[in-house]
């Protein structure tokens, strides 16, 4: 399918030699010279950190709280895979209907309550949580990379796209070290529940600075 794709484009000038570092340093450049993109990226990174930590305490879950087996935790997964399914159907027409910002914002509220409510000792609420944490987590991703790639100039693309996606990656392994240190001194079912508040508290701050930043328009 992507061999019949038919694309017209000038080709980019060819530019000049310059080491990884500085491309790096360009690329962090560009992101700091929108306040929107800024927090946009800032909150992918978040919600990477919360993801870490939802990781790490996922055998906790299905242990301690649904008392399952630990080959339960594939079931998990496969919940979560099809919400990540449909978060991939719906991405595209929602894009067509609301700003990167706007789904960014969205997906955090609804990871953040999913996560939560994982904690619950029932499996059919699991489940259920399992598959809204997969139906979130990719639009913070895609909505990152998209409005990055928009608003970028087009010679930066590249630079600022790599940049944005490491930003908001790097966070993950440490947030999963952190996880796995937490669970062993505190109950999942206590752990869970306060993700929840901090990243509806994330998103009360999204919102409150919307309009002073742009974070819900288009080019703000």
């Amino acid at each position: 399918m992507f061999a019949r794709l038919r694309v017209r484009e000038v080709p980019p000038a060819r530019p000049e030699v310059r080491s990884w570092r500085r491309e790096t340093a360009e690329g962090v450049r560009l992101l700091r010279t929108s306040r929107a993109r800024r927090r946009l990226v800032a909150t992918g990174a978040f919600t990477m950190v919360l993801t870490g930590v939802n990781g790490a305490a996922l055998y906790a879950v299905v242990d301690g709280g649904l008392g399952k087996p630990p080959a339960y935790v594939g079931v998990l997964y496969a919940a979560q895979g099809l919400g990540s399914i449909l978060a991939g159907l719906l991405t595209g027409p929602l894009l067509r209907r609301v700003p990167e910002r706007t789904l960014a914002v969205v997906d955090l509220a609804l990871f953040s309550v999913a996560v939560g409510v994982r904690a619950l000792p029932r499996g059919a609420t699991a489940l259920a949580a399992s598959v809204v944490i997969g139906l979130g987590l990719p639009w913070v991703l895609i909505a990152v990379t998209t409005a990055v790639q928009r608003e970028a100039p087009p010679e930066a693309v590249g630079r600022m796209a790599a940049t944005a996606h490491a930003l908001v990656m790097a966070s993950t392994a440490p947030a999963m070290a952190l996880g796995a240190g937490l669970v062993a001194v505190v109950d999942v079912r206590v752990l869970l529940p306060l993700l929840a508040p901090a990243g509806l508290g994330r998103v009360v701050a999204l919102l409150l600075g919307a309009y002073r930043g742009g974070l819900l328009v288009r080019g703000g």
